[in-house]
């Protein structure tokens, strides 16, 4: 790596983590104000934990299903991923003297974003390697004189061809043949890095369509009904940010300390963080979901529960290599090198191409904050 390499990662991944802040909660105040009849509050939360406990004790529904949850919640919150790290914010009103909670916006961790990443470019390599694996078995059949489909492979012979293939285009990627075109990388972008539920009951899911429709910065890309054990509407939406605002509102003081903490240079802050945003698209992604109070409770803490669903999802990773192992390390060693108090590498310390241990990675995050592998006593 070279130093403008170590300074634009830094740069990318703070200057958005910051302003992500901005444009959702701007995204957010547009919407409810919209959506509220009365004027509205927020305030931040840092554990799903917190969320849970919040939305069940301003339940408006009271039953079977609300008080068993409840007490589960409250007698088993370990059950419930309790401690889950969360940075966003609760939207809510008081309309006669009750607490209403409209929904809320999130930013997705770091170490969800870098894994999201690697899933991504994990499944283009594979999707290479499967390529090339069937073009030696290709090669293979018409020096047999066969055609490919009557081609008969033993098991041992089919996991050398793929380890072949693997290897021949880890050759093309560090002699920069293999270089994947923009509509690749396009369909393999991270549209929900910023994101917020919204709580409307069934008949009141056309005043989200009502907003869109009155706000002529936002373009849905994408809208999918989820039914059966998940219900609810997923947009993403494209939504063209006010530059202005963001321009008015740089880093104030404490933001800069923290920036200067993490290697950037105190003195360019300001001045970088403004040639950043006046380069930089004109529009954001945003995933939108739209649900009933009921169908949320049973995505948080029911039948559905997030995070159970995401640990399945990572369970279902069909393409488990050195390779991918090594995506999966690079891409949140850079996440983490952003956030760290160095302001250079050398050079990365997981390559692609070298089969990697665990404790070698595990060395790597250590050394960006200093903490010896094995202290010496």
């Amino acid at each position: 790596m070279i130093p403008s390499d170590c300074e634009n990662v830094k740069k990318i991944i703070n200057y958005n983590v910051y302003i992500m802040n901005l444009y959702l909660d701007y995204f957010c105040n547009e919407l409810f104000s919209y959506l509220s009849p009365v004027p509205f509050y927020s305030f931040e939360v840092d554990s799903k934990g917190k969320l849970k406990e919040f939305v069940l004790s301003v339940s408006p529904v009271k039953n079977e299903r609300i008080a068993y949850l409840t007490e589960r919640f409250k007698k088993y919150p370990g059950d419930f991923f309790y401690n889950t790290p969360f940075h966003g914010k609760v939207y809510c009103a008081k309309i006669n003297n009750s607490v209403v909670y409209l929904g809320h916006s999130r930013l997705k961790r770091f170490r969800r974003i870098a894994e999201k990443t690697s899933r991504r470019i994990i499944s283009i390599i594979f999707d290479q390697i499967k390529k090339r694996a069937d073009k030696l078995a290709e090669e293979r059949a018409m020096r047999l004189g066969i055609p490919k489909d009557k081609l008969l492979t033993p098991l041992d012979q089919q996991v050398e061809e793929f380890a072949h293939a693997e290897r021949r285009f880890i050759k093309e990627l560090r002699n920069n043949v293999f270089i994947p075109d923009q509509n690749l990388i396009q369909s393999s972008a991270i549209n929900d890095c910023a994101g917020l539920k919204v709580i409307l009951e069934r008949e009141e899911e056309k005043k989200f369509e009502d907003f869109i429709g009155s706000n002529n910065r936002i373009k849905v890309v994408e809208k999918q009904r989820h039914t059966g054990v998940y219900n609810a509407i997923n947009y993403i939406l494209q939504y063209s940010f006010d530059k202005k605002f963001m321009l008015e509102n740089p880093p104030n003081a404490r933001v800069v300390e923290v920036l200067s903490s993490r290697g950037m240079r105190k003195e360019k802050i300001e001045e970088d963080y403004l040639k950043f945003i006046e380069t930089s698209e004109d529009t954001v992604f945003l995933e939108v979901i739209v649900s009933c109070f009921m169908d949320m409770i049973e995505s948080e803490l029911g039948n559905c529960m997030h995070e159970e669903r995401l640990l399945k999802q990572r369970e279902e990773v069909e393409y488990k290599s050195w390779i991918a192992r090594n995506v999966r390390y690079i891409t949140e060693y850079m996440f983490l090198f952003a956030i760290s108090g160095k302001s250079a590498i050398a050079e990365l310390p997981i390559k692609l191409w070298e089969k990697t241990l665990p404790d070698t990675y595990d060395h790597a995050i250590r050394q960006l904050w200093d903490i010896p592998t094995m202290p010496v006593i």
